[in-house]
């Protein structure tokens, strides 16, 4: 970070947002917002982590979306977003935080007056992406013993979402759609191969990551690198010709709700 950058407002003793050219970020770090005012320098020894957001001109500015959300939910959020990035080792849009955290507090303020959302969602967010889930209900957790609010699975699922989003690219709402189509393409299988899957199986956990990596290039329409041996191919749909219908029937229906171009291009599906 260049220096002489100054703090535009003080969430917290430990979270400052500050101006940076035409960037804000949120810079967190032990005492870093201690006695300081807007206006002053922020002191670069004591920034641990950084979220920054380019604020486009119909947006308000980074200040305005977080005003109203209490300093102690967007620090706990900033933490949250920090660890999923380490923990992870994928690239998160810091665009992320400010949707995260207002989620966060939203659901908290529902539970305050008693409205439950149901996340419908839930059960296939556990299957497909449970280090997310396990992150957010750890998050459940401290708000558990920071304000002694107890907030149901279901708020864990939709803060998931938010992280998978962040992984997704800045501006997409890919998540959900993800989430539908692989439960799509595992019931499609199943019915085909008439199959019960061992969720608890390596195998099947290796094949929903790769699930989860070929959907992420449909919603993207990101063609692969990898290229194709044909005799390799022919082999496999001799060998296993119903896995092949199932792949086949796969893609036509993600045709259908994606209209994707490149799976039709490809001749080997």
């Amino acid at each position: 970070m260049e220096k002489n950058v100054k703090i535009k407002k003080v969430l917290n003793n430990n979270v400052v947002i500050a101006q940076n050219d035409n960037e804000e970020t949120i810079l967190m770090g032990l005492g870093l917002g201690f006695g300081k005012k807007a206006g002053e320098v922020v002191e670069d020894k004591k920034i641990e982590k950084i979220f920054a957001l380019k604020v486009t001109s119909e947006q308000q500015n980074f200040s305005e979306l977080l005003s109203e959300i209490p300093s102690g939910i967007v620090e706990l959020s900033i933490l949250t977003l920090a660890k999923a990035k380490t923990k992870f080792d994928k690239t998160i849009s810091d665009t992320v935080l400010v949707a995260f955290a207002d989620h966060l507090n939203a659901a908290i303020i529902r539970e305050k007056d008693n409205i439950t959302i149901k996340n419908f969602l839930l059960w296939d967010i556990k299957r497909f992406f449970p280090e997310e889930f396990a992150l957010c209900l750890e998050t459940l957790q401290k708000v558990q013993e920071k304000l002694n609010i107890s907030l149901p699975e279901d708020e864990a699922g939709f803060l998931a979402m938010h992280i998978v989003n962040g992984t997704l690219g800045s501006g997409h709402e890919y998540a959900t759609e993800l989430t539908k189509l692989m439960e799509e393409i595992l019931t499609t299988l199943k019915y085909t191969l008439q199959v019960n899957f061992n969720e608890q199986d390596i195998y099947f956990q290796r094949f929903i990551t790769h699930l989860k990596f070929f959907t992420e290039r449909i919603l993207s329409n990101t063609k692969s690198d990898e290229s194709t041996d044909e005799d390799l191919f022919l082999l496999i749909t001799r060998k296993y010709p119903r896995a092949y219908i199932g792949t086949k029937k796969s893609v036509s229906f993600l045709n259908r709700q994606v209209r994707t171009k490149f799976l039709k291009m490809n001749k080997y599906i």
